[in-house]
């Protein structure tokens, strides 16, 4: 049992005292123990080098890491090394040098009140048990001795000089092995935690957390401005790193693996928002779990959507129980950012696809509230359409990631159901995935080759639960993605390196027999609506039911283009080359006018929505005819070569038939537009020399009358038809795509 004598010396440890100490001064008391940690060299154990550096006989020539040592003078009263053996260098009544510039609650220079503790270690690698052991016999006995109060480490008292005992020091097991009086550092809460569980954080305190967070655990967790919103409000990211490695060329240079967890793009839909927030202050105060992170990066957007966040309201959200206020769904411009990913009319949709293409995470999971049926479960699940992603990498993500998920939610309490997506009106008739095209989060990460998620809680639950399911969720893929990541590494870089023969673009539901799931849920009950003269739908929770549903989960391509060796994208179109930069896709400027031959698209026809979309008048029906013509490329042009790993996201992009191409969002409407028109009195008397002169004009026209004999009886439609279908008014860019493939 280890005691400390009336000289301030502890009896049975080593003695070694330095000369690096004075008096403290008169009347200080002793009252505050802090905790450093020390390896020299850094990262190296059990020479004798932090002894011999303490009684300034340190040899600087000996390791190239000493050179910065020469001339020090520093001290601690104790350190204890890995095998849990104590040194004591100066006595507890002497003022040791260990805590330089430095502060405990309003007093300065904490060497004049402190004892200081050095414990053999890094901030990267955990202490050991004999460590401690020894760490509270020694508290217990320094207690015991003086009216210590509380424990610091060297993080708390120096934070913007220090990091140790750093992230794998067990602040909780230590506290729980030292005297109850002792005061030690208030592991932070966040305001959920705080709150009464049915409560959201709000922007200014979410983001003071991080901060907060980020200064007292720099080896862990890097935390900084991304970009800005449409409103001009900053967007943060922080990303979360076993060894303190933050850089992103370094991290990518040694194929570490990423997890990219995706907050707040709904506001209104915040429990990812509160649950990331834990997660990442347990990761910077529990070494354990630190630890399991392994090479992994822990990558986050603390809130996406800030501008919704910032428009807080309790009304909004409809159908949804708590929290007691939130965020708005749209941004400031009025959009849903869940939608823009492809076509990116926000800064904020800018900025991700700038951030997600840079990073390139491995797996995403993007948090979401469900609205629709009424049914037990609280998380539902949408993933990256398994056919859609494709390859490998897809079937992957059906048969071994999938179950896996949803087996370990199970065990954890909360059993997942697929998003439930009815194929008719309620889900006893069966559910069919849900195809999350490229506007949506998962279809974006798609384009990269990268395993989306959208976790769905259900809005009718309460928030607490939904906060505990959405949490459960996050830490169930991220570990699934930490033990699997080498595979889904593997599996991605196959991918992106695949040669194709030719690119879905669009894609229907399979035909085939669909699966069965063993859907919970509660009985659909038509009754007579009190507000008018219809029958509505309710759900009966007194009528539980179980049964196994048809589940519909393949889906097949509707639309496939063949492999182009490269695209041409001339260099006036400047918003769509924009987009491909911010993506990534590699780029080169023809360096000189030249005649090329290449396949070009002529829009027959296009069909937009009756209303606006999204800011859009977006198209739904599209048809495309194509043929082989002589262009000219201009010096400056773009040519986009397909041999690369984000073709994906160029094809899914340039290709108009596919699902959210550039041209179904409305980025090339002027082609569609005729720049000249005619003065019908002139016109009638000229088109009937068009139709004698012009034989392909005469049997079109033939055709149209025939086909259209309702339409004769308007001038405005017959002379249309004649303008637009003549060669000798032909406008050239007038319905031609304007981007060409190279076949």
């Amino acid at each position: 049992m280890l005691a400390i004598g009336e000289d301030g010396w502890c009896l049975g440890v080593q003695h070694l005292p330095s000369p690096n100490i004075d008096q403290r001064p008169p009347d200080s008391s002793i009252d505050l123990l802090v905790i450093h940690n020390i390896s020299l060299p850094a990262g190296e154990f059990g020479g004798s080098e932090i002894s011999d550096l303490f009684c300034n006989q340190l040899d600087t020539n000996a390791h190239p890491s000493f050179a910065d040592l020469a001339g020090l003078r520093v001290s601690s009263h104790f350190l204890i090394r890995r095998d849990g053996s104590i040194i004591q260098y100066a006595s507890c009544d002497a003022r040791a040098w260990h805590a330089g510039v430095s502060q405990f609650n309003v007093r300065s220079r904490c060497n004049d009140f402190a004892i200081g503790i050095e414990l053999e270690g890094s901030d990267f690698v955990p202490f050991t048990a004999p460590q401690y052991q020894q760490l509270s016999a020694l508290t217990h006995a320094l207690c015991a001795h003086y009216p210590i109060s509380a424990v610091r480490g060297h993080q708390h008292i120096a934070p913007t000089r220090k990091s140790d005992p750093g992230p794998f020091f067990d602040w909780p097991h230590y506290q729980q092995t030292s005297p109850a009086h002792l005061n030690f550092p208030q592991l932070m809460k966040t305001p959920y935690e705080l709150g009464n569980q049915n409560q959201t954080t709000q922007w200014q305190e979410c983001i003071a957390f991080y901060e907060a967070l980020a200064q007292q655990h720099p080896q862990v967790l890097h935390f900084a401005e991304i970009g800005t919103s449409d409103a001009g409000y900053p967007i943060h990211a922080g990303i979360v790193s076993r060894d303190g490695v933050f850089a992103r060329e370094q991290i990518q240079q040694a194929q570490r693996p990423i997890f990219f967890n995706n907050n707040g793009i709904h506001p209104g839909e915040p429990e990812g928002i509160d649950a990331c927030m834990a997660i990442v202050r347990d990761f910077c105060e529990q070494p354990a779990l630190l630890q399991k992170l392994g090479q992994t990066i822990y990558l986050f957007i603390a809130i996406y959507n800030v501008d919704g966040a910032n428009n807080r309201n309790n009304s909004s959200r409809v159908n949804q129980v708590g929290p007691e206020s939130f965020g708005f769904r749209g941004n400031s411009l009025h959009l849903d950012l869940n939608r823009d990913f492809l076509k990116c009319d926000s800064r904020a949709a800018q900025c991700f696809n700038q951030f997600f293409s840079s990073w390139q995470p491995d797996v995403m999971v993007d948090t979401h509230t469900s609205n629709g049926a009424d049914y037990p479960y609280t998380m539902t699940l949408i993933p990256t359409q398994p056919d859609k992603l494709g390859g490998e990498l897809g079937q992957f993500l059906r048969a071994n990631m999938l179950p896996a998920i949803y087996d370990e939610m199970a065990k954890r309490g909360w059993e997942t159901c697929p998003y439930v997506n009815p194929i008719e009106i309620t889900p006893e008739q069966g559910l069919v995935d849900f195809l999350e095209t490229p506007r949506f989060s998962t279809g974006y990460a798609a384009l990269h080759h990268c395993i989306g998620f959208m976790p769905e809680t259900h809005m009718l639950k309460p928030y607490a639960d939904r906060y505990a399911a959405m949490r459960a969720l996050i830490e169930t893929v991220l570990e699934f993605s930490i033990n699997n990541a080498a595979q889904i590494q593997a599996l991605r870089q196959q991918a992106k390196q695949a040669t194709r023969t030719s690119w879905p673009v669009a894609w229907q539901l399979a035909k085939e027999q669909p699966a069965t799931f063993h859907f919970k849920g509660y009985r659909a009950v038509y009754q007579a609506s009190v507000l008018g003269n219809y029958q509505r739908l309710a759900y009966d929770k007194n009528q539980p039911w179980q049964a196994d549903i048809a589940l519909h989960t393949h889906f097949e391509p509707a639309h496939q283009v063949p492999a182009a060796q490269a695209y041409v994208v001339p260099q006036q179109w400047q918003a769509v080359i924009e987009r491909l930069q911010m993506n990534g896709v590699q780029l080169s400027r023809i360096p000189f006018d030249k005649t090329v031959q290449a396949e070009v698209y002529r829009v027959q026809h296009s069909k937009a929505r009756s209303g606006p979309y999204e800011g859009h008048m977006f198209f739904d029906e599209v048809e495309l005819s194509s043929r082989i013509e002589e262009v000219q490329l201009k010096s400056g042009d773009y040519w986009l070569d397909l041999k690369q790993a984000n073709a994906r996201y160029a094809v899914e992009s340039l290709e108009p038939m596919a699902h959210d191409s550039f041209f179904r969002w409305g980025l090339f409407n002027s082609v569609l537009e005729k720049k000249e028109t005619y003065s019908d009195y002139i016109f009638e008397d000229h088109a009937q020399e068009l139709l004698a002169s012009e034989a392909p004009l005469r049997e079109k026209f033939a055709a149209w009358k025939k086909a259209n004999p309702a339409l004769l009886s308007e001038q405005t439609a017959v002379l249309d038809f004649i303008f637009t279908h003549c060669e000798r008014y032909r406008e050239p860019e007038w319905q031609r795509y304007p981007v060409w493939r190279i076949v």
